[in-house]
């Protein structure tokens, strides 16, 4: 770590109502990699992220007392959630120093938690979280714009009256828009129909599209709802589609997804839109279609390097391209929403129970169980303390009066048992949503953002 390189920041304005009372809000971070300070890599137990960071093994290893990472976004690849859920041993009696890595923002000193708590857990493993549905509006119409632009070719038509084209007889319309094509009749295909991908369904549908997708871990039903066809297959959606769009999370089975061999299988002269992940998509097989014609055109706002530059890669002289800088995602409405519900999670990992207490945990099923509340120390229990912060092991009982867990019902710090007629309560798991999967999925776009 560089130490010219850390500097203090201002407070958070929009986390710090969420967090008042129970944890501090220091900044860190740079636009290249996270480089806290060594009081925040031995004290910080939450961070919230952007995906302009990646957190290895190594960086996670680093931190002492880590206990929950909340990705500001839907996408978690840039993140080793596996060994988050290894990592992270129990913190007894620890302080609390929430920590945000983002990007342009630097650490604040460790003395700045003013208000410390106690924080106990008896389950080994960082806690990786999402917010997968705030910008679920501005991809989705991101995504349409794009798609408009390849069929209307707007981008291509700009440029050229820049450069000073004369655009006046009939014949020199025909030259200037050749390429362009009518949209309604078309047939538009989704890889991935989770939240972002039925957003898109939705409004392409309105543009006279006929919308299919393939999404193997949907169950059935779903595309009855929306009027839209299902296939089961990649082949039979890359036959079938005149525009492919992408809308799944990437990981180590999807990389690649669309290259040489699948771009193959999609129709002749077929358009691709990626405003998923950058590394679905090998450049240089996308690059070398275009330059032969067999994609018309294509649409990224997402690359495999970011930020992305035209002067570098594979893309660079490409045909018929157009690329954002992964801004699919933004609006200061979804902006402001995605930090809010970050620190609103972060709340609740510190007044509830981790990962059972937390809405989007994407990591669960890495989790180590040790030890059980008998071996804790008994001066943890103390009536300030909120009840919920502690973990039950199965089959335990709840919270008692008072903010004594459940576990320690009976009990006094003295260790002298005292009768009580109060019934015990159970506290199931959390049961997910609708539209939240049960389990990691690895290849789901229902946790996309970028």
């Amino acid at each position: 770590m560089d130490p010219d390189r850390l500097a203090q920041s201002k407070c958070l304005p929009q986390e710090g109502p969420f967090t008042k009372g129970s944890s501090s809000l220091p900044c860190c971070g740079s636009r290249c990699s996270p480089c806290p300070a060594p009081a925040v890599l031995n004290e910080a137990v939450g961070a919230m992220m952007y995906h302009t960071i990646t957190l290895t093994r190594e960086d996670l290893e680093k931190f002492k007392g880590l206990r929950v990472i909340i990705r500001i976004g839907s996408g978690y690849d840039n993140i080793d959630i596996k060994a988050a859920g290894e990592l992270g041993g129990t913190v007894h009696q620890g302080f609390q120093l929430f920590t945000m890595l983002r990007l342009s923002l630097l650490p604040m000193p460790s003395s700045s938690c003013e208000h410390p708590r106690r924080w106990v857990t008896l389950i080994d493993g960082i806690a990786v979280c999402n917010i997968p549905s705030a910008a679920v509006e501005e991809t989705a119409d991101s995504t349409l714009c794009h798609i408009l632009n390849l069929y209307r070719r707007n981008t291509w038509l700009y440029q050229a009256l820049r450069e000073g084209t004369r655009v006046q007889s009939v014949e020199q319309i025909r030259e200037v828009a050749s390429g362009a094509a009518r949209i309604r009749g078309e047939t538009l295909g989704l890889i991935g129909f989770g939240r972002a991908g039925q957003a898109v369904a939705v409004r392409a549908k309105v543009f006279g599209f006929n919308v299919l997708f393939y999404d193997p871990y949907l169950q059935d039903g779903l595309e009855r709802s929306l009027g839209v066809q299902r296939v089961y297959t990649l082949q039979d959606l890359l036959y079938q589609s005149d525009c492919v769009s992408l809308h799944c999370n990437l990981n180590e089975h999807n990389h690649h997804l669309i290259n040489d061999f699948t771009i193959k299988q999609m129709r002749q002269g077929a358009f691709l839109v990626n405003s998923a992940r950058g590394g679905l998509v090998d450049e240089k097989a996308l690059a070398q279609a275009l330059k032969e014609g067999r994609i018309r055109g294509a649409a990224l706002d997402v690359h495999e390097s970011e930020p992305f530059s035209f002067a570098q890669g594979p893309l660079k002289d490409a045909p018929n391209l157009i690329c954002t800088p992964h801004t699919a995602w933004y609006s200061e409405q979804a902006s402001l929403e995605m930090r809010e519900a970050a620190a609103s999670e972060i709340r609740r990992a510190i007044t509830g129970r981790i990962p059972d207490s937390l809405r989007n945990c994407v990591n669960k099923e890495f989790f180590i169980t040790t030890s059980p509340w008998s071996v804790m120390d008994q001066q943890v229990v103390h009536p300030d303390l909120n009840g919920a912060t502690y973990r039950y092991p199965p089959g335990m009982v709840g919270v008692a009066p008072g903010g004594i867990p459940g576990a320690m019902e009976g009990m006094v710090p003295g260790g002298v048992p005292v009768p009580h007629s109060l019934p015990t309560v159970t506290h199931p798991s959390q049961a997910p949503s609708p539209n939240q999967p049960t389990k990691h999925r690895e290849n789901r776009e229902h946790l996309t953002e970028q």
